[in-house]
């Protein structure tokens, strides 16, 4: 463990990480990390239109039937989660285009859901909402 996390953060780059990975020794020891979680979100949008997106090369709203026009966001969420059981990690990027909707529904109700593969039609996540 460093005593000064930002200098050791500074420092930090690809040859300095191997360097760290290839001192490492085989022993026993007793690791305590504590319980932590993090979760961060980033608005992609911000970092797309530097680089001309989404109006060239891709347009988004030819991911839209008859190209109609709507409005676009793109996000990314990442999660990691420490515990005594192990470390879980997720993240997912969305680009999501949205358009009117003619009408509501509210859902209030328990419910199912399935992400399915348009082109495929293979199911790609099922759940359940049991307390909406």
């Amino acid at each position: 463990m460093p005593t000064d996390i930002a200098t050791f953060e500074a420092s930090l780059n690809n040859t300095s990480l191997n360097d760290i990975i290839e001192s490492l020794q085989i022993a026993d020891v007793r690791f305590v990390v504590p319980n932590w979680q993090q979760e961060s979100e980033l608005d992609l949008m911000s970092l797309l239109a530097p680089l001309g997106l989404p109006q060239s090369p891709w347009f988004f709203e030819r991911l839209v039937n008859g190209g109609t026009s709507l409005d676009v966001i793109a996000k990314q969420v990442a999660k990691i989660e420490v515990d005594k059981d192990g470390t879980r990690a997720a993240a997912v990027t969305a680009i999501i285009g949205i358009t009117s909707v003619p009408e509501s529904i509210n859902i209030d109700r328990p419910f199912v859901y399935a992400l399915r593969d348009r082109t495929s039609g293979a199911i790609l996540f099922t759940g359940r909402v049991v307390a909406p």
